[in-house]
């Protein structure tokens, strides 16, 4: 049975700082899940996008928008850590008010895997790697590694804790962008994963879905960070969502990993 999330630090709370997306009647998880692997994620006859799936996305993704018109110009390659906890506040209210529609415990934000997202995306832009290809699992190992206590079990190169995004820059300089067109973007993110059985679009799976509305069920709650990374003068922007839950394991080798 679920267990209250209680912890160390408490979700953002700030109310204009958030990407209102609504979901269809007939969003639940038991329909991400019949698209994602089953109940345990591991079913292989479930991997398709069923036709609820892709009737509820594709409803998802026509009710839902956003705009931002906050001018503040950020440099994508050089965020400061004040922008960097206004975006990820900004993330994380998002997919909480997707996760309180679906009776879901909240995502919590913790100082220490924010500090494992911001050197995932230093990690990005050293291996030259972006959204435009598939996950950077040394990237992110490399990022673990670094934790005194997720060392000594991080054995294997791969991934756990990243849903990645990104969007394409087309002006000029590609290194500089508005406060309100990157939350622009980040909300895009996230309707793209959530609603990812829409067919107007390149996203055809549930993955995503089933990763950010992952139910709570360890003592800890799922601890949250995000980044963004960019290579300088590319023209292109990655997104990095971290999330450390009860699915990955890490609860039941690390009881102490909180704040």
């Amino acid at each position: 049975k679920p267990v209250d999330n209680k912890p160390a630090t408490k979700p953002a709370d700030n109310k204009d700082n958030i990407g209102i997306i609504t979901l269809p009647a007939g969003y639940t998880r038991e329909m991400v899940e019949e698209s994602s692997g089953g109940k345990d994620g591991l079913d292989d006859t479930k991997g398709k996008i069923t036709s609820l799936a892709k009737k509820v996305s594709e409803e998802g993704m026509r009710i839902n928008n956003y705009s931002n018109n906050d001018a503040r110009i950020v440099d994508l390659t050089n965020i400061t850590s004040e922008q960097t906890k206004e975006l990820t506040d900004f993330t994380l209210n998002t997919i909480n008010h997707i996760r309180k529609q679906m009776g879901l415990n909240p995502f919590v934000y913790s100082n220490r895997v924010q500090k494992i997202a911001d050197d995932i995306a230093k990690n990005y832009v050293r291996d030259n790697r972006d959204a435009t290809g598939n996950h950077d699992v040394i990237a992110i190992t490399d990022a673990m590694r670094k934790d005194h206590g997720l060392d000594s079990i991080t054995k294997t190169v791969g991934n756990d804790v990243e849903n990645m995004g990104g969007w394409y820059i087309y002006t000029v300089d590609t290194n500089h962008e508005t406060m309100g067109s990157i939350k622009e973007h980040i909300y895009y993110n996230i309707e793209q994963m959530i609603f990812g059985g829409y067919y107007n679009g390149a996203a055809r799976e549930m993955y995503h879905a089933r990763s950010l509305t992952n139910p709570v069920t360890t003592r800890l709650g799922a601890m949250y960070g995000f980044s963004i990374s960019k290579i300088p003068n590319s023209n292109v922007a990655t997104s990095h969502f971290i999330t450390f839950s009860g699915f990955d394991g890490y609860d039941e080798f690390l009881p102490d990993f909180h704040d």
